[in-house]
């Protein structure tokens, strides 16, 4: 491609981000709100570069992505601005916000949706667990783990991790897999 190409390639990239970043979005009705910072190589041959990312699950099942922003860290001031930005564009209140936990995420959320439960990641926390369980415990325990997030309701949810708990194989590691947080594991606040 030549310069030109690229250049007007470039400029229409562009023009389509801004429109998609300033679009109204009281036409969702999310639901389920999905929250996270990635690391994204946007240019060739260049380090990573952070990209806070927002996507929902509407009331009828569509999945959207809602909103982008480069060059973008996880603190709460930064979080706070991506969130107000989205709420000034019409996003409502979500059930349920899904972050990582980073601490800024969690406390944007917390500011911008009172109302909306928050839960963590189940993704993130599995990342977490894997590296404070032992190697060869680790598939029976990720099964165990996800049958609990699974259950159907939060009291069949307790029995299972109680089984797993109370398990004397698990014993070995298991105040550094409850410091994690997998002690309030249990099945979802909100209907999927």
């Amino acid at each position: 491609m030549s310069r030109a190409a690229v250049s007007q390639l470039s400029e229409r990239l562009w023009a389509e981000y801004q429109a998609f970043a300033s679009r109204d979005l009281a036409e969702h009705d999310i639901v389920y709100l999905f929250v996270d910072g990635i690391a994204e190589r946007l240019r060739p041959g260049q380090p990573r570069e952070p990209v806070l990312a927002a996507w929902g699950i509407a009331r009828d099942g569509r999945k959207v992505l809602l909103h982008l922003m480069a060059g973008s860290r996880e603190d709460v001031e930064t979080v706070r601005t991506f969130f107000q930005d989205m709420r000034s564009r019409g996003l409502g209140e979500p059930l349920l916000v899904v972050t990582d936990g980073a601490p800024g995420i969690i406390r944007a959320a917390e500011e911008c949706f009172p109302r909306a439960a928050r839960q963590r990641c189940l993704v993130h926390r599995m990342r977490n667990l894997v590296v404070k369980v032992p190697e060869p415990a680790w598939p029976e325990f990720k099964e165990r783990v996800r049958a609990c997030y699974q259950a159907p309701s939060r009291a069949i949810a307790r029995e299972l991790r109680a089984g797993l708990v109370g398990t004397l194989h698990w014993r070995a590691f298991e105040s550094s897999v409850i410091a994690m947080g997998w002690g309030r594991l249990g099945a979802r606040d909100a209907p999927m």
